[in-house]
């Protein structure tokens, strides 16, 4: 791993937000992570500068990595925490969670965009999900696709 202690951070978090969902629920939770401070920048890495969506998809192969450490590290997991960590870099990045239809009942996903752009997954995974409009239940993340796939 690239950045270790940026993946030892993502796995610490995953525990702490599975078990404050349980314990508190989304919005708590999700308060919780926003009122974290935010991280002073520590200077770039020698290289080119990557951008945001650059830099948000290799942060999401890092708590990609880090979930498999943690049991019960599920979508709405990862990306509460990949938006954070975003966040603390700086980085404007929208979580949607989406429903699919099933006769069996819905299925629900979460997920992470910057600029428009699906970084916590291959676009492809998220297509057959229809964003829930979550804005009249005073969620704070926006619940429609930013931009074109």
């Amino acid at each position: 791993m690239r950045h270790p202690a940026i993946g030892i951070r993502a796995a610490s978090l995953l525990v702490v937000v599975s078990i404050r969902l349980r314990a508190r629920g989304l919005h708590s939770t999700a308060g919780w992570l926003d009122s974290r401070p935010m991280a002073t920048p520590q200077g770039s890495a020698p290289g080119p500068p990557a951008g945001p969506v650059a830099l948000a998809r290799e942060l999401a192969d890092i708590v990609r990595i880090a979930a498999v450490l943690v049991p019960d590290a599920a979508c709405l997991r990862r990306a509460l925490v990949l938006r954070h960590l975003l966040r603390r870099k700086g980085i404007a990045a929208v979580m949607h969670i989406g429903a699919k239809p099933d006769p069996a009942g819905p299925t629900f996903h979460a997920w992470v965009e910057v600029e428009g752009e699906i970084v916590s997954e291959p676009a492809q995974r998220v297509e057959a999900y229809v964003p829930l409009d979550l804005t009249h239940s005073g969620w704070p993340f926006s619940s429609r696709r930013s931009g074109p796939r």
